[in-house]
């Protein structure tokens, strides 16, 4: 799996989705979140929630584009 660091990934052209890389303190991957209306606003990156809610992404986030390896 290669990961992108999340802001280097977002489009100017509207909210995008992810899959959020989460690691361990080794920076092993333990488990991927497809995280969906991912967007820079003024409060900085995430996510809106249903309902309106906000989610901001964890500092520092990698992300999968789909490049996987076995």
């Amino acid at each position: 799996l290669v990961g992108f660091p999340l802001e280097k990934t977002l489009s100017p052209a509207g909210p995008v989705s992810r899959a959020l890389c989460r690691v361990d303190h080794r920076g092993r991957l333990q488990r991927l979140e497809e995280w969906t209306r991912l967007e820079r606003s003024a409060s900085g990156i995430g996510r809106r929630l249903d309902g309106g809610g906000w989610q901001p992404a964890p500092d520092g986030a990698l992300v999968s584009m789909n490049c996987w390896a076995f």
